[in-house]
């Protein structure tokens, strides 16, 4: 028996039904918050990656438990990401989304290999600057694609980089909607103040909720525009659109199923060259996401943190996603930071999460399907927005910004060429800058 595997066993040896059952309700609230913010951002993150919004499902399905049942963080979320959906697209555009799954096959067996190595030794070399500079670039990621939605732009067209697709984002602000925009900036505000209010609070959720209640009054007039935006008239008869999930998705209101074998002719025509130097950049992101998530996430809550049983994880849960029909999958900055905000405990939550996304997507996507997409940016700007330790990064500013420009720096390779690569440079400048302070570059 593999040894993450054996530890996974011996850490619930002797669980008894008072113990699950205390586990059980010390978690829910984080698993409830993490699953209804999940299944809008893994749709979204689904159509950054040039994949299909089923394919997103998926990938937090699978990807969620199996992560969090192997993992070595008792707090990662493994599903879609930001810092994955760039390089996605790359090859979805290039060979066909079809090819996502074989990518996710191949990643997997690399991370194996990886772990085999010992490569999770390499996350000791990876200290807070080079972590919060790929924060940074993750949260810039995420939030440069929810702009379109909490705008309300349709039809951009997309492109394979994020520069290029925030261009033509900030080309068409002139046709940004009202209602939307306020709709995502002031829920966003919201979401900061009451957060910062009361905390373990599930804001998300009554957002969500108030969102489809709101979405499902909007819908009762009729559609306009052949039903591709919904029209609200105010008091004041002027007349706004409001994008509703299902205006962008229309399969959100059917019954998805949630399995589908890759397709073996597809990897025949993508050639092995192909699918090993793209599973090979997949698996370093992937890997080294992880391992970084991972980390933040022990430091945030003062517990420990097997990098060798995460890494595992990965290639665990990257062979389920693609031999489920999903893509690429990693450790979730976004949804983990959400997760130990909201109470999270134990591996528990994480897996609870990814049962409330099959759910969700099962049973209740008819409801979800309602949510206004200004709300599910509002969401994910408030998520994105507590990423960054802004603390840490004031210090740094007023103490050491010489390593706050290695912030700087590692967030911008990370977001305009790779993330593996803005993580690969922070380290190979951490390690010939001697003289630093190294109590603000440690963050000890």
């Amino acid at each position: 028996m593999p040894a993450v595997i054996r530890k996974q066993a011996e850490e619930h040896e002797g669980m008894g039904w008072g113990v699950a059952s205390k586990l059980f309700r010390e978690n829910i609230r984080a698993a409830i918050t993490v699953s209804i913010v999940s299944v809008p951002l893994s749709i979204s993150l689904a159509l950054a990656s040039q994949a299909s919004p089923l394919m997103g499902i998926i990938t937090a399905v699978y990807g969620g438990f199996f992560g969090a049942a192997l993992g070595g963080s008792p707090y990662n979320i493994q599903g879609p990401t930001g810092a994955l959906s760039a390089l996605l697209a790359m090859y979805s555009v290039s060979l066909g989304m079809k090819v996502l799954p074989w990518l996710a096959i191949g990643a997997g067996l690399l991370s194996l290999l990886a772990n085999f190595f010992g490569v999770d030794r390499f996350c000791n070399m990876i200290n807070r600057v080079v972590m919060e500079g790929f924060t940074l670039g993750v949260a810039f990621t995420i939030s440069a694609n929810q702009l379109p939605y909490g705008l309300g732009l349709v039809n951009l067209k997309k492109h394979v980089f994020l520069s290029k697709n925030l261009y033509e984002t900030f080309s068409h602000l002139g046709d940004a909607e009202p209602l939307q925009t306020g709709i995502t900036f002031f829920g966003c505000i919201m979401l900061v103040y009451l957060n910062k209010w009361k905390p373990t609070f599930p804001w998300f959720v009554i957002m969500a909720g108030m969102g489809m209640g709101f979405g499902y009054m909007v819908d009762m007039e009729k559609g306009a525009l052949g039903g591709k935006v919904k029209r609200l008239e105010t008091t004041l008869d002027d007349t706004y659109t409001l994008e509703l999930m299902k205006d962008r998705f229309p399969w959100l209101e059917k019954n998805p199923d949630f399995f589908d074998l890759p397709d073996w002719g597809v990897a025949k025509k993508a050639g092995p060259s192909v699918l090993l130097s793209g599973s090979i950049s997949v698996m370093l992101v992937a890997v080294l996401e992880s391992l970084i998530s991972g980390k933040i996430a022990a430091r945030k809550t003062s517990t420990e943190f097997d990098a060798q049983a995460e890494v595992f994880s990965v290639g665990g849960a990257n062979l389920v996603c693609g031999l489920a029909g999903g893509f690429p999958c990693t450790a979730a900055l976004a949804r983990t930071n959400l997760n130990i905000t909201k109470g999270a405990t134990s591996r528990i939550s994480a897996i609870l999460s990814s049962i409330g996304v099959f759910i969700i997507a099962k049973a209740c996507m008819p409801a979800f399907a309602y949510l206004p997409l200004a709300f599910v940016a509002a969401m994910m700007l408030r998520v994105t927005f507590g990423m960054p330790t802004w603390e840490y990064l004031g210090e740094l500013w007023t103490k050491d910004k010489q390593s706050l420009l290695v912030v700087f720096i590692v967030g911008f390779i990370s977001v305009t060429v790779d993330p593996s690569a803005g993580i690969v440079l922070g380290v190979a400048i951490e390690q010939l800058r001697p003289g630093a302070d190294l109590q603000y570059r440690s963050g000890e």
